[in-house]
């Protein structure tokens, strides 16, 4: 197999609830990009260990630095690599952001505090989350060199 020389990151993000599955494609942020520069010269010890969901419907651009409204922040249930891609994944209760959801946001070196950390990736999502529904989140990067 021949290679070109040139690395691809593709994040994207699944949603079930109530046994359906949505795919959502999304991109890397600036801020994301320089956190992996920086990790690749071993410049970084903040871990990406947040996900936050909110409202706003607002696009995302390259620069963008936080989730237009966030209302939801939790630490992920899980992280692992499988094969070369790393997987995030989340599981909400039925007492876990129970509102219309419109975007989401994975973050390095966040706290509980909104808007806290370094926004890697965000994506425009259009799920509903009722106090009656789970949903597992999980956020994937496929990395290749196609």
């Amino acid at each position: 197999m021949k290679q070109n020389g040139t690395v691809q990151i593709s994040p994207n993000v699944t949603i079930v609830m109530d046994g359906n599955g949505n795919r959502y494609k999304n991109s890397l942020s600036q801020d994301g990009l320089l956190y992996i520069a920086n990790y690749l010269l071993g410049n970084i010890e903040e871990k990406i260990n947040y996900i936050a969901v909110g409202d706003s419907k607002e696009q995302t651009t390259v620069n963008t630095k936080r989730l237009g409204n966030e209302r939801f922040r939790k630490p992920f249930t899980d992280s692992y690599l499988n094969g070369l891609d790393p997987y995030f994944e989340t599981f909400f209760s039925v007492s876990d952001a129970n509102f219309d959801w419109k975007e989401m946001g994975l973050f390095a070196h966040g706290t509980e505090e909104k808007d806290s950390g370094i926004l890697i990736a965000r994506v425009l999502v259009n799920e509903r989350k009722t106090n009656s529904k789970t949903a597992s989140v999980t956020w994937k990067f496929r990395i290749s060199n196609p």
